[in-house]
C-alpha cells in the first residue's frame, strides 16, 4: 500500500502505471486516520529536508521562502522536478508548512502511548 502521508501522492518513478491504493483506505473505522496522522506526520516533514533552525532570523527565512515557494511556482522547474523524481509538485508555502509541523508533532506526542501500542502490536506480529 502507499504509505505516504494523506493528502500527498507519492507518485510512480517508473515507466508503468502506480495502481497502489493509500493505506488508509483500509482503515476499519474513521478515528484510526488521526493515529495514523500522528504515526506518519513526523516522517513526512522530516523528511523534506528543507527545515531551518529554531528562532531563524526573519529576513534570512523570508529569503529562502520566497526563493522556494518561486521555484515551486515555476511551472517548468516544477514540471522537471516531477519528471525526475516522480512525485508530483505538492509544494506547501514555508508558514502553512512550519504550522503543519508544529500540528503533526503535537499529534505524536499526543498518542505516543498509542503508538507504542501499536509498534508493539506490529513487532510482536511480524517480527519474530
Amino acid at each position: 500500500a502507499d504509505m505516504s502521508f494523506p493528502g500527498f501522492e507519492l507518485g510512480s518513478n517508473a515507466e508503468g502505471p502506480y495502481d497502489c491504493a493509500k493505506v488508509e483506505s483500509f482503515f476499519d473505522k474513521d478515528d484510526q486516520l488521526p493515529t495514523w496522522l500522528a504515526i506518519t506526520g513526523p516522517r513526512t516533514y522530516a523528511s523534506k529536508n528543507i527545515i531551518g533552525p529554531p528562532n531563524m532570523a526573519e529576513g534570512p527565512l523570508k529569503a529562502l521562502r520566497d526563493a522556494l515557494s518561486a521555484a515551486m511556482a515555476d511551472e517548468e522547474y516544477a514540471a522537471d522536478q516531477t519528471r525526475f523524481t516522480g512525485i508530483p509538485n505538492n509544494f506547501t508555502p514555508g508558514a502553512q508548512a512550519q504550522k503543519e509541523l508544529r500540528e503533526t508533532t503535537q499529534a505524536f506526542i499526543d498518542n505516543a502511548s498509542k503508538i507504542d501500542d501499536i509498534s508493539k502490536a506490529a513487532f510482536d506480529k511480524y517480527v519474530k
